[in-house]
């Protein structure tokens, strides 16, 4: 009985879940429908939004071709408005050439006449300063103006090159700083400036003037300025296109005599280099000629006198090469001067001995010191007893001072070489004894083939180069050469080097 009502009770709660089997099917196919009908109404919405933005699209579309009809319109309506304009200046222009009495006309026709005429004249011209006068006089007199001023470009400022009925005072007065200030822009815009009845500070006449560039091919060369002042009379339209006419046609002549004068110039700059080189050729033949030729004499008498003696022919051999030294110093000295490259590679690219350089100098001249019976002294001190620079240089510096105090020293005179270090600078000084350099004579002692008073009367020969030659490589270590000296007593010869 007990299983019975076991099973009974089982098949119930079976019953019972197939029931509820049964409604969980119908609630999940609720669900499916309640789904499929939210996704159809996905898909309505959908659709509803592509149209609405489509919509918008066509909307845009529209507004955009409305926006591109009112362009159209208003660039329409502008261009009536220029063509209104350009038939408005037509109409004035007609009307005041309508203005125009016969005579009027005649004379505009003559000033243009005159215009051709007068620049067929300064085409001619090829002195700037007379082209600059004859410009601006004609150009005053076609526009019926009082005053001008033809300014010039050079280096990028305003020179005022030439002026008529204007004191030079003038160009500082307050009334002329308007004026001024539209002459610049002028320079800077290269189109005309045109002003009528400006009023003036404290007066009462009113200041009328045109600006016109003065130009070649867009190259700016100057600036034409005229004016009047007066309180009745002014320019008119007539006298300003007059004037841009004019300046147009000068333009050409003052290009071409402003290159004509730069050619001349180059010309005589060329010429005065080759007068130089002419020059230095010659003063070095004849710095040569004479030793040279002396030299082979000697060796020519040696040649024929035998058999001479070996220490008498060493002793002419010995005198002969000591000057042929001389001869190659100065051969050396002329191209270390013309090959040197100023570089600070070049400058100082040697550790020199001071002290065994004038020592080595000073040998060369062993000679002549005691010919002459001359004292040395020599004193370095010891900052300056190695030093870096390019030794040719300092060589050919210290030897042309020094052979200067050796040669143009007195008997039994004095030569004194000093060398100290002072500050960031090296200096160096040879004094001697000698007959010194007249006053007038020292501001020109350092000018290329110049030669003092004493040097034909002291029997010394010379192109005119040495101490021209040591300022230029004094100066080109950024240093300085000085002289002082008394007539009579001696000069004194200092050098200041940058101790780098």
């Amino acid at each position: 009985m007990d299983y019975r009502k076991k099973i009974k009770e089982l098949e119930k709660e079976i019953k019972e879940k197939d029931k509820r089997i049964e409604e969980l099917e119908k609630i999940s196919d609720a669900f499916n429908r309640i789904t499929e009908v939210f996704n159809e109404e996905l898909k309505e919405a959908d659709k509803t939004l592509k149209a609405y933005e489509t919509l918008q699209e066509i909307i845009l579309k529209e507004k955009i071709d409305n926006d591109k009809t009112v362009q159209a319109y208003e660039i329409v309506e502008e261009l009536s408005n220029r063509e209104k304009q350009e038939i408005e200046k037509f109409l004035k222009a007609q009307e005041a050439v309508n203005k125009l009495s016969f005579e009027e006309l005649l004379h505009k026709e003559n000033v243009l006449r005159k215009i051709l005429e007068v620049n067929r004249n300064l085409s001619s011209i090829l002195n700037t300063d007379i082209l600059l006068h004859k410009i601006l006089r004609y150009i005053i007199e076609s526009v019926r103006a009082q005053r001008g001023i033809i300014f010039l470009k050079s280096e990028n400022k305003l020179i005022p090159a030439i002026y008529l009925n204007f004191k030079k005072e003038d160009l500082n007065k307050n009334y002329f700083t308007y004026p001024q200030s539209q002459i610049y822009e002028c320079v800077k815009t290269k189109e005309s400036i045109f002003v009528v009845n400006h009023p003036i500070v404290d007066r009462e006449e009113k200041i009328s003037f045109m600006c016109i560039p003065l130009t070649y091919r867009e190259k700016l060369l100057g600036v034409v300025y005229v004016d009047i002042i007066s309180s009745t009379d002014t320019f008119s339209e007539s006298d300003f296109s007059i004037g841009e006419i004019f300046c147009l046609q000068a333009s050409v002549s003052l290009y071409n005599s402003i290159l004509y004068s730069e050619i001349r110039r180059q010309n005589k700059e060329l010429i005065k280099l080759i007068n130089i080189k002419n020059e230095f050729i010659n003063k070095m033949s004849e710095q040569l000629k004479a030793p040279l030729n002396h030299i082979l004499d000697e060796l020519r008498s040696l040649y024929k006198g035998g058999n001479l003696p070996v220490e008498l022919r060493n002793k002419i051999l010995s005198a002969l090469i000591l000057k042929v030294e001389k001869i190659t110093n100065t051969v050396n000295k002329v191209i270390n001067f013309v090959s040197l490259e100023s570089s600070a590679e070049e400058l100082f690219k040697d550790k020199i001995h001071i002290e065994e350089l004038i020592d080595s100098i000073l040998e060369n001249y062993r000679e002549e010191i005691l010919n002459k019976n001359l004292n040395i002294s020599v004193n370095i001190e010891s900052e300056c007893k190695t030093i870096n620079g390019n030794k040719a240089i300092f060589k050919t510096i210290l030897d042309e001072l020094i052979s200067n105090a050796i040669f143009y020293n007195k008997q039994g005179g004095m030569v004194t070489i000093k060398s100290s270090h002072t500050g960031e600078k090296y200096k160096f000084e040879v004094i001697d004894t000698g007959e010194g350099i007249k006053k007038e004579e020292l501001s020109r002692i350092f000018e290329q083939f110049y030669r003092g008073q004493y040097a034909p009367a002291l029997n010394q020969k010379g192109a005119g180069l040495g101490l021209y030659m040591v300022k230029s490589l004094v100066q080109s270590y950024g240093g300085t050469i000085t002289v002082n000296s008394v007539e009579g007593e001696g000069s004194k010869f200092t050098v200041l080097i940058p101790a780098y």
